[in-house]
């Protein structure tokens, strides 16, 4: 239900600012792509600030699991919502019937999706903690190494692909 809310949240303001506006989103694609080379490296050579923080005991209520969703779905939201403006650009213009089907779609596709990789985490860990923490600092570097490419990918997008477009 916390999901649901709040990506209905992000579709009523998309639908309220207009997918026109929001297509100049792409001016941070260079922002983004660098900091994630920038923060990718300083995790691999194990420089990165340290950015933890103390989460609050999760209420085990209806509102509790509600909030823990919306949370998940506002951090989520960062990867998914190019995906999300385009479906939700795309509905604007059909009928209203066809619209809720596209969104009820999507709606329903990603909540399969978070619910499948939350188990499938859930799991991983409860199977492999042990193993796993002796090559910690291993996968912290190559998840710094995967993290900078990825930056360098956004960046060739911002500069060259969607510069050509």
């Amino acid at each position: 239900t916390g999901v649901l809310a709040t990506f209905t949240l992000l579709a009523g303001v998309t639908f309220w600012v207009g997918h026109a506006t929001l297509s100049n989103v792409a001016i941070f694609e260079p922002i983004v792509g660098g900091f994630l080379v920038v923060f990718g490296v300083l995790v691999a050579v194990d420089r990165a600030p340290s950015l933890s923080v103390t989460l609050p005991k999760r209420r085990s209520s209806v509102a509790g699991f509600g909030i823990f969703g919306a949370g998940y779905a506002l951090a989520a939201a960062a990867c998914v919502a190019p995906m999300f403006l385009a479906v939700v650009g795309r509905a604007i213009s059909l009928s209203t019937a066809e619209a809720t089907l596209v969104l009820a779609t999507y709606a329903g596709a990603m909540a399969l999706l978070m619910v499948s990789v939350t188990v499938a985490t859930g799991m991983g860990l409860l199977a492999s903690a042990g193993s796993l923490a002796a090559y910690a600092g291993t996968i912290k570097r190559i998840a710094g190494v995967v993290m900078a490419i990825a930056g360098i990918g956004q960046l060739y997008v911002a500069f060259f692909v969607s510069a050509a477009a």
